[in-house]
């Protein structure tokens, strides 16, 4: 990322910025003002609408019968007097409507006694006492005539009497050129117009020089503050860094100590209980509720064993300093040993392991690693399922796998499986116990003896981990830390 450049920039910058901003406000104002300058000459327009319809029409239709149209000479008398007082430049067509639609009265002779049902709507709400007044939709049927006379009319239409507080019969609509309407807007736009471009430039001549003295003293204070800021982000990193490590070790702390304590008390609580009963009278002397419950007190004893074996493995991992033992070993004996150590399983535990030449290699790691994979196949598998350990030499390495046919492993927790506490049920109700090390042991012992583990797994299906180890371990080996993730 490089850091901004000192140029000249913040001159051109604010001079394009206040460009836009007082033009956007010279704009804002002269459309106020003239929508305010246009408002207030509708107004007039309407009151000089009102004062025609009152004091000019009204006199000259006095006596006449407006509920039909006017003809013959009734209508060329009062069309011969709208003419001579009313028509004018600014006053262009005169109306008079019934209320059912009818124009009884026009200064065009061609459209009296013509009616229009769709305007009904807006004269009955004229002759309620209402005023409508809109710059005419010369498009309309009725306009056809009013096209010739001017480009856009202003029409106003007023409920009309015949005589002052006499009632309402007709609805009266005069046209007004709206040019002649709006002659004051015109002139105050360009005046605005001008009087703004002048503002402007008179403005940006006074400014201009203080932006530029304003924009050295600018570029200096934000060369200092972009130095300030990187070398906080740096701070700020590194501090961000370290805060979510102590977050993460925190929390494997506080998962790790609860984990352990409630795995570490089941098993005892449930030794402790078949202790207590076997010590009652009554249950001590009973030979087959005594071997019951010996029974069940060596399987939780084996359940306690298992997992501190498997925290202390963790700890000899993390150290690395365990010494190794090379010893040739029987896969099938050191299968059948590792079978004997589930009795619970009872037949669930099927052996493939045909008679294989012995490998040499450090029996104690091996058997614990067939142990936590056992353990693991028979917890995440459902009761009465088989697992099955097999084994085979291929080339210069033995394979040796434990295949279940249980729960799996989701794919998004597969990458994770190899590391510490981290379980196929991550949920705060996990339905299988353990705290989470034996893959994490496994791979361990499986890297100290010079192997690898590979692990299938189809979620539903089941669970395959295979172990692969050279056949002679090399003398020289020493024991690596398990650090790589599965």
């Amino acid at each position: 990322m490089h850091p901004p450049s000192d140029g000249p920039r913040v001159v051109p910058a604010f001079a394009v910025a206040s460009l836009l901003a007082f033009a956007l406000i010279g704009a804002a104002i002269s459309f106020l003002t003239v929508r305010t300058v246009r408002a207030g000459a509708e107004e007039m327009a309407i009151e000089h609408a009102r004062f025609v319809a009152g004091s000019v029409l009204a006199p000259m239709f006095e006596g006449v019968d407006l509920s039909r149209p006017v003809t013959g000479r009734a209508y060329e008398r009062l069309r011969g007097l709208v003419e001579r007082s009313v028509i004018s430049e600014r006053d262009v067509r005169v109306k008079i409507w019934a209320p059912d639609g009818t124009i009884v009265f026009s200064d065009l002779p061609e459209l009296v006694g013509e009616r229009f049902p769709e305007e009904v709507p807006e004269l009955r709400e004229v002759l309620e006492g209402g005023v409508r007044a809109e710059v005419s939709d010369l498009s309309a049927a009725e306009e056809r005539e009013e096209r010739l006379v001017a480009d856009r009319l202003f029409t106003t239409y007023l409920p009309f009497r015949l005589g002052p507080g006499g009632e309402v019969t007709a609805v009266a609509e005069l046209y007004q050129d709206a040019a002649v309407v709006q002659e004051e807007v015109q002139p105050l736009a360009r005046t605005l117009g001008v009087g703004f471009a002048v503002g402007l430039v008179v403005l940006y001549a006074a400014i201009l020089p203080l932006a530029v003295r304003a924009s050295r003293e600018l570029r200096h204070r934000n060369r200092h503050l972009r130095e300030q800021a990187e070398q906080l982000a740096a701070l700020l990193s590194r501090e961000q860094e370290t805060v979510a490590r102590l977050t993460e070790l925190n929390r494997v702390k506080d998962d790790l100590v609860a984990a352990v304590s409630h795995e570490l008390r089941t098993p005892l609580t449930a030794i402790i209980g078949y202790l207590r009963t076997l010590r009652r009278p009554g249950f001590g002397d009973r030979a087959e509720i005594r071997e019951e419950f010996l029974g069940a007190s060596e399987l939780q004893a084996r359940r306690l064993f298992r997992l501190i074996r498997n925290l202390l493995a963790a700890a000899g991992l993390e150290h690395g300093d365990r010494p190794l033992e090379r010893t040739p070993v029987d896969l099938a004996a050191l299968a059948a040993s590792a079978r004997e150590e589930f009795p619970e399983a009872g037949d669930r535990i099927r052996l493939a392991v045909p008679p294989l030449p012995a490998v040499e290699t450090d029996p104690a790691r091996l058997s614990h690693a067939l142990l936590n994979l056992l353990d693991n196949a028979l917890k995440y598998s459902p009761d009465g399922s088989p697992v099955e350990v097999g084994a085979r030499i291929e080339g210069e390495e033995l394979r040796l796998w434990v295949r279940d046919r249980g729960v799996g492993i989701d794919p998004e927790l597969r990458p994770r499986a190899f590391e510490p506490f981290v379980q196929g049920d991550q949920s705060s109700t996990r339905r299988f116990g353990g705290l989470g090390l034996g893959l994490h042991v496994v791979r361990g012992l499986v890297e100290e003896l010079g192997g690898r583990v590979v692990l299938s797994s189809q979620p539903g299906a089941g669970t395959t981990v295979t172990v692969a180890l050279p056949l002679r371990l090399p003398a020289a080996r020493r024991p690596a830390v398990a650090t790589r993730s599965g």
